[in-house]
Formats: C-alpha cells, sequence, structure tokens
C-alpha cells in the first residue's frame, strides 16, 4: 500500500502539490504506515489509515474523471484530510486518543 500511495503522490501533474505530498510522506511515512484510521467505527487497525487514504484516493481519482475536476487537487486532499489522526491518535502500545485528540480533535490539529 505505501508504494502505491508513493507512486502516486510523484504522479501528478502539479509541481508544487507533489513537492507537499513528498514532504508529508517523508515527515510522516512511519505513523502513515501503521497508525489505525480511528478507534472503533472504520479502518481501526494497523495501517487502516493508509488504507483509508487509498480508497478515498481511487474514489476522488474516478469523481475528478467523471466531473473534470482538478485530479491532483483531489488527491492532495485525500491524503491531507485525515492528516491530523497521527496527532489525535496515539499508537504506541494500543490505540488511544492523545491528550491533543481528546481535546481538540484531528479535523482541528490538521489545520
Amino acid at each position: 500500500m505505501w508504494a502505491e500511495l508513493v507512486q502516486r503522490a510523484g504522479g501528478g501533474r502539479d509541481p508544487g502539490i507533489r513537492v507537499l505530498l513528498s514532504r508529508v510522506l517523508a515527515d510522516h511515512e512511519a505513523r502513515l504506515r501503521t497508525w489505525p484510521a480511528a478507534m472503533t467505527v472504520h479502518h481501526a487497525y494497523r495501517s487502516g489509515l493508509l488504507e483509508h487514504i487509498l480508497q478515498i484516493a481511487r474514489v476522488v481519482e474516478a469523481l475528478a474523471r467523471l466531473y473534470g475536476a482538478d485530479a491532483d487537487l483531489l488527491f492532495a486532499g485525500a491524503v491531507l484530510h485525515d492528516i491530523g489522526k497521527l496527532q489525535e491518535l496515539d499508537y504506541e502500545a494500543a490505540p488511544s486518543y492523545s491528550r491533543e485528540g481528546n481535546l481538540v480533535g484531528h479535523i482541528a490539529l490538521a489545520s
């Protein structure tokens, strides 16, 4: 899954988005490879966040084709939309919410 994400991130046409995503992926690789996407609702298991990102990326790829939308921008949104989960969740021993996750939540943390 990781190789697919890196390939998709490097395959875009927009150089600014390629640079942004390559930096985000490099900075967060270890956690993106292993973090769950949630505690209970969806993809609540090891590497669930990576799987979730790829599933959203496939959906937005189809939507970009159907609506003539900017595929690079939609892909960036797919990658970044839950990036705050890396701060919201703590996954050192067992999945739990971090202090920031309990107080703020992943949406605000990603801002």
